[in-house]
């Protein structure tokens, strides 16, 4: 459900409200198996796991803007203020049937449930300059509260069911994210320059209520941009970027509490882990006449701190799977589309991308680095 209105206070002033809602439910069935060996291949782990299931999820929210149109065209100030709260619970019933190393039927109730409400408040303005040069400026406030709450209970099938503190944690996420930018562009002849730079201070507080584990910490960045466009003629150009990005880790990925998954598997956050910094660069080659549509694009990234999985061995065969932060990796390669017709009724898109991609993990421990070729189309 959506509902919106405009009102206009004066035939340059509008205001503008609106409130929407949405509700998903879904069940589910699911089954595993599972087996371990030993180092000499004789099986030492098997079991089976049945599961149903079931989820829920809302999504409420309420926007309000203010638009005020200015002197000249495309002179405006914008204001933008919403609330939006999103609510997900998902229940599980499961029966698990171990025949190694003993023969055992254990039953599981899980309750999973998040909230999510997010405040942002975004302020812009914009403004023709001489020699059609523009100019946008704003600030912008974004403010996450994030609330984990999950219970579960095994048992012998056909007894009682106790709480299993693996399966039961509680778990709170706040961030608040404030940032000005500006963006400055301008046409020279043939060529088009646009710098931009956007600094955000963000504060990051987690409280892991079960363990009693609260952290946090904040920070401010640059974030840079620039694109340079060179119109060749009428239907060729040539596009140059650059761009810093940042890539935020998520609520669950900063939760320390260790989560139950199944017999031998296990997850586990870390609430010091670092956002992830992209270093952006690109060219690319477009001819466009009519209908047909020719494009290369060269690319080049390079990255700090991107978050991903570790796994250990935590003994008798039972793994824990963490989160932790890469040193550096480097992708880069060429990327072509063409979109073009055969006929008045034919026409055809075809698309291809060769990447090179790098890895290293220094600060895990492994001194090489790893890289590999993919191609895709």
């Amino acid at each position: 459900a959506r509902a919106g209105v405009d009102y206009d206070l004066d035939k340059r002033t509008r205001l503008s409200a609106e409130a929407r809602y949405n509700d998903m439910r879904y069940d589910s069935e699911a089954g595993s198996a599972y087996e371990g060996k030993t180092p000499g291949g004789a099986p030492s782990v098997r079991y089976q796991r049945l599961s149903d299931g079931g989820m829920r999820r809302s999504v409420a929210g309420v926007t309000g803007d203010l638009r005020r149109k200015l002197a000249g065209d495309d002179h405006e100030f914008t204001l933008h203020a919403g609330v939006e709260r999103t609510r997900n619970r998902q229940t599980s019933f499961a029966e698990a049937f171990n025949q190694l190393p003993s023969i055992s039927d254990t039953v599981e109730s899980v309750r999973i449930g998040d909230e999510l409400v997010q405040t942002r408040l975004k302020a812009e303005y914009k403004r023709p300059l001489p020699d059609g040069a523009k100019l946008v400026a704003g600030y912008e406030l974004q403010i996450d509260d994030n609330d984990y709450d999950n219970y579960g209970a095994r048992g012998p099938k056909g007894g009682a069911l106790s709480v299993d503190p693996s399966l039961s944690n509680r778990f709170q996420y706040d961030q608040a994210v404030h940032a000005v930018y500006a963006t400055y562009s301008r046409p020279m002849g043939d060529w088009t320059v646009m710098p931009g730079l956007r600094i955000e201070e963000v504060t990051v507080d987690t409280n892991q209520i079960t363990s009693r584990l609260k952290d946090g910490y904040d920070y401010l960045r640059a974030y840079p941009s620039l694109h340079v466009q060179y119109r060749v003629d009428d239907l060729r150009q040539v596009n140059a970027s650059y761009s810093r990005r940042i890539q935020r880790p998520t609520a669950q990925d900063l939760n320390p509490y260790r989560i139950y998954q199944d017999p031998y598997s296990y997850r586990q956050g870390d609430p010091r882990l670092k956002p992830q910094v992209t270093d952006a660069f690109e060219v690319a080659y477009q001819v466009r006449k009519g209908f047909n549509y020719y494009l290369g694009t060269l690319y080049w990234r390079e990255a700090r701190d991107g978050v991903t999985d570790v796994v250990r061995d935590i003994g008798d065969g039972v793994l824990l799977t963490t989160k932790a932060n890469l040193a550096k990796s480097r992708s880069g390669g060429l990327e072509l589309v063409a979109n073009a017709r055969l006929s008045p009724k034919l026409s055809y898109t075809i698309s291809g991308n060769t990447a090179w991609t790098e890895i290293g993990a220094t600060d895990l421990g492994f001194p090489e680095k790893r890289s590999t070729w993919t191609v895709s189309g």
